[in-house]
């Protein structure tokens, strides 16, 4: 062949070599294969499809929240923390000592924020509870991503007779983020723990009974025996309500998703965003025997519980598992379903509100006649506004009903607010001085889980009155 590519006459051409297909052959079938055995590991639980599973829950554990801030702050600004952070905006504001979840640590406790904080209203610290997050978190074979006690933090707070707090806890960059329980004397000793999956916002009742939401992992595609299907790849997030009396031990649990099944509600499950999440309780309230008087058929005893993604409150018997109310879509992705005095219930309404005003309200249903009504904000509501809280949040009434605290998660701030006019009476910021190391002034501001009115028996347990 010459230099330009053509053959020179005489000369035969070259024979073409003919195509070795076995290579080809042999990979498309190791796909094959592969493809196949995939199908059966999925559809049989062969390995290596669990490793694969904890694979996958570990990286979205890792890709939650921004590394780069301590646990428990939303955003840090470059500035000092004000020098003001609690306002009182009325007279009519309360005076009672509130019980603060997860204060800034503020040299109070350790080398971790504060598991609670007890403050009067000027915002000055009477007491504190250490988070004894090393004694809570050293063992947790069950969870995966950033695994280590700071990227543990509490989020729903009740206090017992004794002065005790029981606390639940939730993970930064851990999977699964509903952590457990557990209840923790004066000086932050540990008197007993459940990483069981408790979450959210818990009640105490009278009796010191403490209800709490739970979650339960599990592989699930219908629930109950309805065709509905439960479009998850993953593990499902079940959700329930479990009881546990004051020395830890676990009297029952209430899984909801077969109770809504048992009571004829299959349509719930269907309209949910979040098929592996499909129901996130975030709150339990009790029925008194005051509140049972004005709730028809109500029982005391009976369970309030909030479900987000169904934007639903429910009113159920804990004992034969009956529903007797349910209010559905006044709300959106609500939190925190409390009782008010009177029998209705203030719900913080996530996503409900006006964009105008924020886009979050806080909400006052009636169970009876299932009306609802935005009692914050108001045209009353200016000096605080915008209010807006994508997620989470708590709203609790105080002991006469007449005012309620509002703890804004992702706004790091509280407000309290006059129920009658939505009027603001009282604030505070969630903030403090991050010292960084560069000597530059920065406040962080940290997430509000909770802010408790405390009763005159706290106080004499706590010895502050």
């Amino acid at each position: 062949m010459t230099e330009n590519g053509t053959v020179p006459k005489g000369t035969s051409k070259p024979r073409k070599r003919s195509t070795d297909w076995s290579f080809t052959v042999f990979v498309i079938s190791l796909c094959m294969m592969a493809f196949l055995y995939g199908f059966a590991a999925n559809e049989f639980d062969l390995p290596p499809k669990g490793l694969m599973r904890q694979a996958v829950s570990a990286l979205k554990a890792l890709n939650l929240i921004d590394r780069t801030m301590p646990t428990g702050v939303n955003r840090i600004e470059d500035k000092p923390a004000p020098a003001k952070f609690v306002n009182q905006l009325d007279p009519a504001a309360g005076t009672e000592l509130l019980l603060v979840t997860g204060w800034p640590n503020r040299g109070r406790c350790q080398k971790y924020p504060c598991l609670a904080s007890v403050i009067d209203r000027s915002g000055k610290i009477l007491r504190s509870w250490p988070a004894p997050l090393d004694e809570l978190f050293s063992d947790t074979k069950e969870f995966s991503g950033d695994v280590k006690p700071s990227s543990f933090y509490p989020i729903g707070l009740g206090m017992l007779h004794d002065g005790s707090l029981v606390a639940t806890f939730h993970g930064t960059n851990v999977y699964p983020y509903a952590v457990g329980i557990a209840r923790i004397d004066p000086n932050g000793k540990v008197l007993w723990k459940h990483l069981d999956g408790a979450h959210h916002w818990i009640h105490i009742g009278a009796d010191e009974r403490i209800y709490a939401p739970v979650q339960v992992r599990r592989r699930m595609k219908n629930v109950g025996d309805n065709a509905v299907e439960l479009r998850c790849p993953d593990i499902v997030y079940d959700e329930g309500v479990r009881i546990y009396r004051p020395d830890g031990s676990v009297e029952r649990t209430l899984m909801l998703s077969d109770i809504l099944v048992a009571n004829g509600y299959p349509g719930l499950i269907y309209s949910v965003r979040d098929d592996c999440d499909p129901l996130h309780i975030n709150s339990v309230d009790i029925v008194t025997p005051e509140i049972a008087k004005n709730i028809p058929g109500a029982t005391s005893g009976d369970l309030l519980i909030s479900l987000r993604e169904q934007s639903a409150i429910v009113l159920l018997d804990p004992v034969s598992s009956k529903i007797k109310r349910m209010i559905v879509g006044r709300s959106a992705a609500q939190h925190s379903a409390r009782f008010l005095p009177d029998g209705t219930v203030l719900v913080f309404d996530n996503q409900g509100g006006s964009r105008s005003l924020g886009g979050s309200r806080i909400l006052r249903v009636n169970l009876v006649d299932g009306s609802a009504q935005t009692v914050f904000p108001t045209d009353a509501s200016g000096p605080v506004l915008p209010f807006f809280n994508f997620d989470g949040g708590t709203v609790t009434p105080s002991p006469d009903g007449k005012r309620a605290m509002i703890a804004s998660k992702h706004e790091a701030r509280d407000i309290e607010i006059d129920l009658a006019t939505g009027k603001p009476l009282w604030t505070m910021l969630h903030v403090a001085d991050s010292g960084s190391a560069g000597g530059k002034p920065e406040a962080a501001y940290f997430n509000a889980y909770g802010n408790y009115y405390l009763t005159k028996e706290q106080l004499a347990a706590l010895h502050l009155q």
